[in-house]
């Protein structure tokens, strides 16, 4: 009504209030809406003097509906000295980079190496987007055993062709793979082509296949510093049962390899962050219970 319109008024106008006291009520009292996210971005209250201000308006916008431009806001902001290594921001950076984590994911992708608080606080947004925190945007993976279904059994997915390879694909300059699922029977010698139809530089890619759900986090935010390795990180290998080398837009890349025992292998692009979004599930059939296996 008119009395909520003129509160929410009087709280966004107080973001430029001349006392940081009040500038920092201000966004502790604000509802969690839109209206709210924008009143807080336009008032620049993440750029503050003052450290308090910056975390309450961090954690205010934790609780608005995402936003691109907040989630990339919230990253320039963690990256400046004063807020990367005070106690507190960085953990209220990864609340509210969680909430609006495309756009500060995709901020993460597009920035120079990341040290300290900012790479952790990357990883752990990447963390719960990946394990479908924001439900919706990204398909989400079970941590304890891998996709929805019994582990091993055919999900209907890609399978090798007479030549025994299975192409996978980009989705033009979107950050995916053509599909989630690709499958084929244990034991078997199989090829994943990879074929890149981006035409942006930053959407480079590559396809690596990990052991267990377990280690896309630590595989993939390890990956974010070893460009130098063509993003394979060698303290992990030993987690990794195959990987591509990485293609630039138009290219195409495939690795060879013997089908891993039957169950469920998550698959994931290792390049600058890219395995936040970029996941699938390679099925490791039963040669016994696989129902084409006679064709």
């Amino acid at each position: 009504d008119g009395s909520h319109d003129e509160a929410f008024g009087v709280a966004a106008e107080a973001l430029s209030h001349p006392s940081a006291a009040v500038r920092r009520t201000a966004a502790e009292v604000l509802p969690p809406t839109a209206a709210s996210r924008d009143a807080l971005m336009a008032s620049n209250v993440l750029e503050d003097e003052d450290a308090r201000v910056r975390l309450a308006a961090l954690l205010a916008l934790a609780d608005t509906p995402p936003s691109d431009e907040t989630g990339t806001a919230v990253f320039a902001m963690l990256t400046a000295p004063e807020n990367a290594q005070d106690t507190w921001i960085p953990h209220a950076a990864t609340a509210a980079g969680a909430q609006h984590a495309r756009g500060f994911l995709g901020a993460a992708n597009n920035a120079d190496a990341m040290t300290g608080a900012v790479k952790e606080t990357v990883g752990h947004v990447a963390f719960h987007r990946m394990s479908g925190i924001l439900s919706g945007e990204i398909m989400t993976m079970d941590m304890g055993g891998g996709a929805e279904g019994e582990a091993g059994a055919s999900r209907g997915g890609k399978r090798p062709d007479r030549d025994g390879v299975i192409t996978v694909a980009s989705v033009g300059d979107d950050m995916a793979f053509d599909t989630r699922f690709i499958e084929a029977v244990a034991g078997e010698l199989v090829t994943i082509r990879f074929v890149n139809n981006a035409t942006s530089p930053a959407m480079t890619h590559n396809v690596v296949v990990l052991e267990h759900w377990e280690y896309i986090n630590p595989v993939g935010v390890a990956a974010i510093a070893a460009a130098e390795h063509d993003y394979i990180p060698p303290e992990h290998k030993e987690k990794i049962i195959a990987y591509t080398a990485t293609a630039g837009p138009g290219e195409t890349v495939e690795v060879t390899f013997t089908m891993p025992p039957p169950g469920d292998y998550p698959f994931i692009c290792t390049y600058a962050a890219h395995y936040v979004a970029m996941q699938g599930v390679l099925v490791s059939l039963d040669p016994e219970n696989d129902p084409e296996g006679d064709n």
